[in-house]
């Protein structure tokens, strides 16, 4: 009589435990829902326009129409107190194997692209012309083809 009181005992706290243990999972994968959906509808879209102000993101800029019915895109702005002829330098010679992205590059080399930031103009990368192509990755990538970016007028 003492052996099956035990084994109901134990049964008891197992079921208890079981409980507990089935809680726990079930608020992780509330925490894991929620996470992902606060990252996707909420933080990825609000990244995406954080820095442009509303005339900034609605009007239609070169390159637009080159994706019909995208999903997703963004725009970004820094507003700069210098004249074109200082902030141009910089964005001429923009590209993976040219003068880097100016971010944060060791995250960026923590997936293999490659990015190293100049800190001042180089010469060669300052003529830069219609179709031709900026690379975001080095090519091949991961055995896929690079990434590019095109300029455009």
């Amino acid at each position: 009589m003492i052996l099956i009181y035990i084994n109901k005992a134990h049964m008891r706290l197992s079921n208890t435990s079981l409980k507990s243990k089935g809680r726990q999972i079930f608020k992780i994968v509330i925490i894991i829902f929620v996470t992902i959906y606060l990252s996707a509808y909420v933080i990825y879209p609000w990244l995406c326009r954080s820095s442009a102000s509303r005339d900034e993101r609605t009007i239609e800029l070169p390159g637009d129409g080159i994706v019909q019915n995208s999903i997703y895109g963004y725009t970004l702005a820094k507003t700069i107190k210098a004249p074109s002829s200082k902030i141009w330098p910089w964005l001429a010679q923009m590209g993976q194997g040219r003068g880097g992205f100016y971010t944060h590059e060791w995250i960026e080399n923590i997936i293999g692209v490659d990015i190293h930031n100049a800190d001042s103009i180089i010469p060669k990368f300052q003529s830069i012309a219609e179709g031709d192509s900026i690379r975001l990755t080095p090519d091949p990538y991961f055995e896929l083809p690079g990434q590019y970016l095109v300029a455009a007028d």
